[in-house]
């Protein structure tokens, strides 16, 4: 089996891959036969991928025997683990992608949280249904492994991947570091606390005065907070950082930003960068206690690093920008017609994106109706094909990213590896094609065409797994958490199939399925009396409103 992280090949016994760390979930493989596109059917189904592949690794004989026993040795080790480590089987792997040195020693490795209507589920397939109904506000770490929440009696809980959960107070505002591991909180005096979470017990900051709003690190080493003004509606003009063993770091007081009621929306691991945001679409940025304004905009889409320290704008006129508060520069990178940008793998925080590494390197423009990807000084490097219908989350980091896009008929793979671009066609002369989904490394491709034709892709081949003949649209959406796409028959039948193209019907009672939102999160079906389903870990929940 392959890392579903890097592509380096693991024993399937393995817990973790050994080129990159990221942890590996073991999955049981049913074969079954599937009508193929062989090469000689669709030539440009290409088996290499530039940058894709680790090299073969030689050992000598001197080193067999050596070899030998450490693998005997660590073969021992894992039956010790399975015997005492639950592993679980079939669910979608998050990996760590962490850029800053502080998290080099973080992992995580425990089952993923969802929540929805005060119901918790994690991918071990537990359900915590205690507090249905009854949240008030909640708080997700990056990989959603730990959380914090309030109830409708503002108590304070936290939550483990294990759906456990524990009083740690009371509030009335929270939040969480962006990697976990850190919340504050707000109580009903409006005193400031944050809370280390491996301990629950609170760090050495403590603001005793009233506090409006507050935001964490990235790594929960800063918190920035802004002070309530004589009334109970004020905000102050002043924004502090500190540090969680509370040391001030800054402290800016500047009049715009009371008058225009500007919101914090994120502070850097460094304590040193603070970007904030008004209601009419005013950026500023604080940096080491100097107010810059950087532009004003009626619907601006923000795109920070991992570190924050460093944003990517795209405007409502199509422009996409970067700034970078240490230089005090501000530069225009493209009108972005067309599309605008397309975006690598990224995690929704608050009002803003954030990208799982730290640059913006390998993400694509457009401009002049040609795209161009990102290298990591923001230089544009042409992509060999020019037509972008549809297309999926660019994946891949640190300098290697992919591509996977449809230009109406065929389908591309391009690559960006350090500063080298390439495009190839995997599909092509197809029936038009109407849409297309992959999974988180895209290795797994699937594509719906006009013809109600459902195409599995992958390097090797591409599989003919559906047809409809019925004259209606086929209706189709793919689940990230379970790696499964979705799909109706004749607005009737809900089937599910996975990368191994093992179908199971879902309900007889469908009329459209469609993602929860553009990140695939999870999906939602309707059935004949109009009630909506949510599909979470293949758990199906009707939605209450």
């Amino acid at each position: 089996m392959k890392c579903s992280s890097c592509g380096y090949e693991v024993n399937e016994n393995t817990r973790h891959c050994p080129m990159c760390g990221n942890p590996i979930y073991l999955q049981e493989k049913v074969p079954v036969k599937n009508e193929s596109v062989t090469s000689e059917q669709n030539k440009n189904v290409d088996k290499d991928i530039p940058g894709f592949k680790l090299p073969k690794i030689r050992i000598d004989k001197k080193r067999a025997v050596f070899l030998g026993l450490s693998l005997l040795a660590f073969f021992v080790l894992i039956i010790g683990v399975k015997f005492t480590v639950p592993l679980f089987d079939g669910h979608r792997n998050f990996p760590s992608f962490f850029s800053s040195s502080d998290h080099d020693d973080v992992e995580y490795t425990g089952d993923i949280i969802i929540e929805e209507g005060g119901v918790f589920y994690n991918s071990a397939g537990v359900v915590n249904d205690e507090y249905k109904d009854k949240i008030k506000k909640i708080s997700f770490d990056k990989f959603s492994s730990e959380g914090v929440f309030t109830d409708r009696e503002e108590d304070l809980y936290y939550i483990k991947n294990d759906l456990s959960v524990e009083k740690i107070g009371h509030a009335v505002d929270l939040g969480m570091s962006f990697n976990g591991g850190y919340a504050y909180y707000i109580n009903g005096k409006y005193e400031l606390k944050v809370i280390d979470l491996s301990t629950k017990e609170e760090c050495k900051f403590s603001c005793e005065e009233t506090v409006k709003e507050a935001v964490l690190s990235p790594n929960g080493k800063y918190i920035c907070y802004r002070k309530r003004g004589l009334n109970k509606d004020d905000i102050c003009a002043e924004v502090i950082v500190s540090t969680v063993d509370g040391k001030e770091v800054s402290c800016c007081q500047y009049e715009e930003l009371y008058s225009d009621q500007f919101d914090i929306l994120s502070v850097s691991n460094d304590g040193t960068t603070v970007f904030l945001l008004n209601s009419i679409g005013d950026v500023s940025c604080i940096y080491k206690g100097e107010m810059q304004s950087l532009f004003s905009d009626l619907k601006p889409a923000l795109f920070l690093n991992s570190d924050m320290d460093k944003l990517l704008t795209l405007g409502a006129s199509g422009a996409v920008s970067y700034y970078s508060p240490e230089s005090k520069n501000s530069s225009f990178l493209t009108y972005g017609d067309e599309g605008g940008i397309y975006l690598k793998s990224y995690h929704i925080y608050d009002k803003a994106y954030v990208f799982d590494d730290n640059t913006f390197e390998g993400c694509v423009v457009a401009e002049d109706g040609k795209r161009y990807w990102l290298d990591k000084d923001l230089n544009k490097v042409p992509l060999a094909y020019d037509g972008v219908t549809k297309c999926v989350p660019i994946s891949g980091r640190d300098g290697r990213y992919k591509f996977v896009f449809h230009d109406g008929e065929n389908v591309h793979l391009a690559t960006f590896e350090n500063g080298v671009a390439s495009d190839k066609k995997i599909l092509y002369g197809m029936n038009r094609i109407k849409n297309i989904y992959a999974d988180s490394d895209l290795s797994n491709i699937w594509t719906v065409n006009e013809a109600n034709e459902i195409y599995h892709v992958t390097d090797e081949k591409a599989d003919l797994i559906y047809q409809q003949d019925s004259g209606l649209d086929l209706s189709a959406a793919y689940d990230l958490y379970t790696d499964k796409l979705y799909f109706v028959k004749g607005r009737k039948t809900l089937f599910s199939i996975d990368s191994d193209e093992n179908i199971k019907t879902i309900t007889d009672e469908c009329t459209e399925v469609k993602p929860i939102d553009d990140f695939y999160k999870y999906v939602t079906y309707t059935d004949f009396d109009i009630s909506d389903y949510s599909i979470i870990f293949d758990n199906y929940v009707k939605k209450e409103y």
